[in-house]
């Protein structure tokens, strides 16, 4: 769960430190392939992508029922 101390939004390499916190295997290359496919949603700011925390768990959870072929 995340911790409500920390922002909710952050830069791809802080996303994954947070999930490795977190206990969630996750790469910046696995996040930032998932940016480019347009499966995370994100805020550009000039060249880079600013992440909503939550979003990123709510689709490595299939939190909405998707089949997420990366879990399995």
């Amino acid at each position: 769960m995340p911790d409500n101390t920390r922002p909710q939004w952050g830069f791809p390499r802080t996303i994954v430190k947070w999930a490795e916190e977190d206990g969630i295997p996750l790469t910046e290359y696995g996040l930032r392939l998932l940016i480019r496919q347009g499966k995370i949603p994100v805020r550009k700011i000039g060249a880079k992508n600013l992440i909503y925390y939550k979003n990123v768990m709510d689709y490595l959870s299939c939190s909405t029922g998707c089949d997420n072929p990366l879990l399995m």
